[in-house]
């Protein structure tokens, strides 16, 4: 592991497999610590959300196990008419791990573990598509992005609910979510609705396929028929400013002091100030952004002239032989900037030959799509030569 922080974390999570394994409740490890598992043999770079995965039919029977332990409490939907998401945590007490920005969303502010709830659907469609439909309110009204109008929906019956009380509100989805149980008619999928659009689904007998495997020197249930793949990499967290932690200082000691200096009111307040500046001034800091990408293209589209320059005759001569691969390997600097570019809706040519090649070369490989959004960017008048327009 890399610092003491994550050590703790590993503690925990230690606390949370014996609980597990020792009450014959199925977990997986999940998200980073399952790569981890399986890639590395130990936690690599700085990460601080540790997650597992159990069956929500579970819930109840791990909330009062876990309940039981010195300084260790759970929360969720059931005790937090707030909670984010249906899912649980499992926290310390006795140690402070405060998220400034969100501190609203959660009641214990100490070192926790994530515990994804995966649930099987009702038999009963009406039931089902209910279900769904408070999972998408419920995430809808923590979403940062914008909602469709059927999403929106699905948020304001949320709120509804609220009005006759957020606690009864968290208690009531919690119970109608997680409380399906499997049988014959329903037997399609386990499900974890990781947000409004996306949903995991892993098959019916996904803990009756496990296998051991060492993370830190200790052994953890991961799945058996887990295939691991370049795109499942978890990018590492930043953890900055906006987190307070101590592994010693239990929450409830520093709320008092900070609510005694207004500290969380105060810094909340400013917060919102400064959210509110941020999106009066997003629209020009957009066309700023987007004017510096216009005048860097402009150099790149110079670079890339003189780079190519004298390569031309020799592009062109591999282009009528058709040897592509190595049009591939000479292209290679302007491959790259033009997809740069292109995640930026721009498009870059220096010169109409060879990027008419380029473009041919692209079809070549398959990616017509991809050839045809990059014609329709470029703009008209940078299709004349810089031969034509550079003074010598």
């Amino acid at each position: 592991m890399n610092n003491e922080i994550q050590e703790k974390f590993f503690q925990l999570l230690l606390e949370v497999k014996d609980i597990c394994e020792k009450n014959k409740i199925d977990y997986y490890l999940t998200d980073n610590l399952l790569f981890d598992a399986l890639k590395n043999e130990k936690i690599t770079k700085n990460y601080h959300e540790f997650s597992i995965r159990i069956k929500a039919v579970d819930a109840d029977k791990f909330i009062k196990l876990a309940s039981k332990k010195n300084n260790r409490v759970v929360e969720g939907l059931f005790n937090n008419g707030n909670f984010p998401g249906n899912f649980l945590r499992y926290v310390a007490t006795d140690t402070l791990y405060f998220y400034v920005n969100d501190y609203k969303k959660y009641k214990n502010h100490g070192f926790s573990i994530k515990i994804e709830l995966l649930n099987y659907l009702p038999n009963n469609k009406l039931k089902s598509k209910y279900i769904s439909f408070l999972q998408i309110g419920l995430l809808g009204v923590n979403a940062k992005n914008k909602l469709s109008y059927k999403k929106k929906i699905c948020a304001i019956w949320f709120h509804f609910l609220g009005l006759f009380g957020n606690s009864r509100r968290g208690k009531y989805i919690f119970k109608l979510i997680n409380n399906t149980k499997f049988n014959e008619s329903n037997k399609k999928n386990l499900y974890y609705r990781i947000s409004t659009k996306k949903i995991n689904k892993y098959a019916i007998n996904y803990f009756e396929m496990s296998k051991n495997v060492n993370l830190n020197g200790i052994s953890f249930k991961v799945p058996s028929n887990y295939i691991l793949n370049g795109s499942e990499i978890i990018p590492d967290k930043t953890y900055n400013f906006s987190y307070i932690i101590d592994q010693t200082l239990p929450y409830k000691e520093f709320f008092e002091i900070a609510n005694k200096n207004h500290f969380v009111d105060k810094y909340s307040k400013k917060r919102e100030k400064l959210i509110k500046a941020n999106k009066k001034i997003n629209p020009y800091r957009i066309y700023v952004r987007k004017c510096w990408d216009i005048l860097y293209r402009t150099r790149d589209r110079f670079e890339l002239w003189e780079y190519y320059k004298p390569l031309k005759p020799q592009i062109i001569s591999l282009y009528q032989e058709k040897k592509y691969e190595d049009l591939e390997q000479i292209l290679d600097k302007y491959l790259e900037k033009l997809n740069f570019y292109y995640n930026k809706n721009l498009g870059i040519i220096f010169d109409s030959v060879i990027f008419d090649i380029t473009i041919d070369l692209l079809i070549y490989q398959g990616k017509l799509n991809y050839a045809r959004k990059l014609i329709d960017l470029v703009p008209k008048e940078h299709k004349i030569s810089l031969d034509n327009m550079v003074i010598k």
